[in-house]
């Protein structure tokens, strides 16, 4: 025997049944989707504020190291102001030997004339004389500014090539 069909009434039951779990549903849905684009927004608000933090602490800290490098520097050539010339020259001769001819460069530009003028009159060997060649030659051609200047124009050309 087949089976009884359902009457019209329980058809639109179950249809209006069906239809209020998809509305359930659906609004579920529709306030998890809210929730989470308040929670991707809240992030996204965190994470911008949590950038710009870091981006302060290293502008910061990069400004203390300035402030540091070049107090450093001063008390530096203030030391090789107050020793006589020969140990002065020393010094200086020590920084290229070990490859730091630009720092020997910055402390020569930072001291008084009247100082560089005594340490640079004790350069005498062959040697000497050939080494103080050596630093007017990189200060004259711009030393690691330069290449760094060099550098940057070529990045610059670089992007703009791009476009």
């Amino acid at each position: 025997m087949p089976a009884e069909e359902p009457s019209l009434n329980e058809v639109l039951h179950h249809q209006q049944v069906q239809d209020r779990n998809f509305e359930v549903k659906l609004l579920a849905l529709t306030r998890g989707k809210q929730d989470y684009d308040i929670s991707l927004r809240n992030l996204s608000e965190q994470i911008t504020r949590y950038d710009r933090m870091v981006q302060d602490t290293q502008s910061r800290l990069k400004q203390q190291q300035e402030l540091t490098t070049q107090q450093n520097v001063a008390k530096v050539v203030s030391q090789l102001e107050q020793v006589k010339p020969d140990v002065g020259k020393d010094s200086l001769m020590k920084f290229i030997e070990e490859d730091r001819m630009d720092d020997a460069i910055l402390l020569m530009n930072k001291m008084s004339e009247s100082k560089l003028k005594s340490i640079l009159k004790t350069f005498q060997t062959p040697q000497e004389l050939s080494k103080l060649h050596e630093i007017h030659r990189r200060i004259i051609s711009g030393g690691p500014d330069a290449a760094n200047l060099k550098k940057a124009i070529n990045e610059l050309n670089a992007l703009d090539g791009k476009k």
